[in-house]
């Protein structure tokens, strides 16, 4: 993996612009006149940020001044991108809109928008239920902490209470 025909890797920086800001006001107690001088850090990772940096400090950054740039590395390790699916899970006939993993890192669960909850083995990629009972988009979805309870909710605010080993909704609530 080489840059540009080069071995050497390119490392991200961010840029921070130091800035001293000084404001004159007035002892309320006294009336006498008191300095406040304060640095600010500000980030500048692209133009747009650069541009916003300029007209926000107009009155304390001119030409005729020298601006203290400090940078650091990004990363110092480079992520290689995902190039394949380790597993697929078919069977929802719409997109799958919200995923939870059970508690026990064994079990999944999919919302979809075929309106259909799906209880998933992990282990296997292979699904335990499909449950309906939703009218509507499944938007999100929860396990209660001890694994035992799983909650639906759908586009049009129906919640649903399932039993996760049965597949079976255990009552139902409008939002």
């Amino acid at each position: 993996d080489d840059d540009h025909g080069t071995n050497k890797a390119r490392i991200p920086y961010a840029f921070f612009a130091k800035v001293e800001r000084t404001t004159r006001s007035r002892n309320p107690t006294t009336g006498e006149p008191a300095t406040h001088t304060r640095v600010d850090e500000i980030d500048i990772t692209d133009f747009a940020s650069l541009k916003a940096f300029l007209k926000d400090y107009r009155k304390e950054v001119s030409t005729e001044q020298t601006l203290a740039l400090t940078y650091q590395p990004l990363a110092l390790f480079k992520v290689r991108p995902v190039t394949r699916c380790t597993d697929t899970l078919p069977g929802h006939t719409e997109a799958i809109l919200h995923v939870s993993y059970g508690p026990d890192g064994k079990n999944l669960a999919s919302g979809g928008g075929d309106a259909t909850v799906r209880f998933w083995d992990v282990h296997t990629s292979t699904p335990r239920h499909t449950c309906k009972g939703h009218r509507d988009h499944v938007l999100s979805t929860a396990w209660s902490p001890d694994g035992v309870r799983f909650a639906s909710g759908d586009k049009r605010g129906m919640l649903l209470l399932w039993d996760p080993v049965k597949g079976e909704a255990l009552g139902k609530m409008q939002a």
